[in-house]
């Protein structure tokens, strides 16, 4: 007679369900979880992922907490809800999760797991800063692992003094390396295509993509036309039409907003370009790269954890429009080295960026807390 073999159960929490690497980055990971593993979700009700998530594991396995922010009353219902399901492990996405989890660790004495998903404090002033930091070296004290998406991430958590590298695992983000990849006759047409993934805010600091395609219409001084499509939302949008309109860039930027799914964008471009002030290990270069497309980006941590300088892409400074815009005209003018980023982006992706390895290795941290 076979023993049915316990599964191991986890409560992810997130603060995010919206459009975003984050969401996606924990839908990957629960839908390759494999069989010892028992997924419960704590989200908030937001499109598209709260959908998603619950057709992952089923309605009865997701507990809904507000969109970025912290709830007592949330908070006493994850209480209740891990004792009710005898919860195993907690593992928070993103610091606003990252509160909840560790204190229902304190309470509940469940294990618990942090992704740090970035650490984030660029929009902090210095007061902000220096609280935030005190509350995640205390909060550290109630964390068995953190996982640092990238080496660059990693570092900056050390310097802040938030834990030891021993309590510390890089895991980097992966994706699912599709089969089809983008047609080379794209460098070709007429229109040398862009793209962009955006929330519109602070952190993508969506403002400079209009400086870089302005930029790149002087260079080109009519020889070349050049397309954006920015794709997402946030608060800056309206901010960003308004900008493409005093500046007469409708034909040069296309705001597409939200898209489910950005696949068809990625093959029909010839370029990815990203304007990001800070990231954690973005997935949008990955999945770019992933399909065999060149990327323009700012070097920055987390996009220079996934770039290679010239080899898989192209860094840029940040703010430095006129060095941004310059990298995509020569690119968009030399085939053979558009060639060359676009093959070694996809063999860089398909080999070192793979979900199967970023659950893997996920997985295996689990294992490491259970036997503390």
């Amino acid at each position: 007679m076979n023993q049915e073999i316990k599964k191991t159960k986890i409560l992810f929490i997130t603060v995010r369900a919206d459009f975003g690497g984050g969401p996606e980055h924990l839908f990957r990971l629960v839908s390759k979880l494999n069989n010892n593993y028992e997924a419960y979700i704590a989200c908030p009700e937001d499109y598209p992922y709260y959908e998603r998530y619950a057709q992952l594991t089923g309605q009865e396995k997701i507990i809904k907490i507000p969109h970025r922010k912290f709830s007592l009353t949330s908070y006493w219902s994850l209480r209740k809800f891990i004792n009710a399901n005898k919860i195993d492990i907690v593992h928070s996405m993103g610091k606003g999760a990252g509160l909840y989890s560790r204190l229902l660790s304190i309470m509940n004495k469940v294990k618990c797991a942090h992704t740090f998903h970035g650490l984030h404090v660029g929009e902090y002033n210095s007061i902000q800063k220096k609280l935030y930091l005190i509350l995640e070296r205390l909060l550290s004290v109630f964390t068995d692992k953190f996982i640092s998406v990238s080496k660059g991430e990693f570092e900056k958590v050390i310097q802040a003094n938030i834990s030891t590298s021993n309590k510390i695992e890089i895991i980097e983000n992966g994706v699912v390396i599709p089969e089809e990849t983008i047609p080379k006759d794209n460098f070709y047409k007429e229109v040398f295509r862009l793209v962009t993934f955006t929330r519109y805010d602070q952190q993508k600091y969506p403002e400079l993509l209009i400086s870089v395609i302005k930029e790149l219409n002087l260079i080109a001084d009519g020889k070349k036309t050049f397309m954006l499509d920015i794709l997402g939302e946030g608060d800056k949008f309206e901010l960003i039409k308004n900008l493409v309109s005093e500046n007469n860039l409708q034909k040069n930027i296309n705001q597409v907003g939200a898209v489910v799914n950005p696949q068809d964008y990625l093959i029909n471009s010839a370029c990815y370009l990203s304007t990001s002030r800070w990231e954690g290990h973005p997935l949008s270069l990955i999945e770019s790269m992933a399909v065999g497309l060149p990327v323009v980006t700012s070097n920055v941590v987390g996009n220079n954890d996934i770039v290679n300088d010239n080899k898989n892409g192209i860094l840029y400074e940040l703010e430095d429009f006129r060095q941004a815009a310059k990298a995509i005209f020569d690119l968009s003018t030399n085939y053979e080295r558009w060639n060359n980023l676009s093959n070694q982006a996809r063999e860089d992706a398909s080999e070192k960026f793979s979900v199967e390895k970023m659950v893997k290795h996920t997985e295996n941290l689990y294992v490491n807390i259970l036997d503390k």
